[in-house]
């Protein structure tokens, strides 16, 4: 569903003033993966479940589920750092309103998410899951 990755990004990265995850990431947020070598901290973003659901017969749902990444490294900053990145992002998305281009949108709702640390490669990233639902 392309529609709803274009929302998360036009969100991320309106045209004129810049929400304070996008100065955070440096505007470096990417569907599913990043480059290569990309610079820390970073954002990764995507769809991991989408279901249908009918209301009464007539009305087309998509009840969505969208999972963000954010990632840091401990020389480039301290967890206190991600935590700062993903209270901006929570408050860019949870409950918020998106353009999603053929649907209504209904909510967007953070439902859960938690810090962690790579020890083998020396990152720390907070992963954060929003359920999202549209109506068609």
């Amino acid at each position: 569903m392309k529609a709803i990755y274009d929302a998360i990004y036009a969100k991320f990265a309106p045209s004129g003033t810049k929400p304070s995850v996008y100065s955070d990431l440096g505007g470096r947020m990417y569907p599913h993966e990043a480059p290569q070598g990309v610079t820390f901290p970073y954002g990764v973003y995507m769809l991991i479940g989408d279901s249908p659901d009918y209301y009464f017969d007539d009305e087309q749902l998509e009840d969505l589920t969208v999972q963000f990444m954010l990632f840091d490294k401990p020389g480039n900053s301290s967890s206190v750092n991600l935590m700062t990145y993903y209270g901006h992002l929570d408050a860019l998305y949870n409950k918020c309103s998106l353009t999603v281009v053929g649907y209504t949108h209904l909510e967007m709702v953070r439902e859960w998410g938690y810090p962690l640390r790579d020890l083998e490669n020396n990152i720390w990233q907070y992963v954060v899951q929003y359920g999202v639902l549209l109506e068609l």
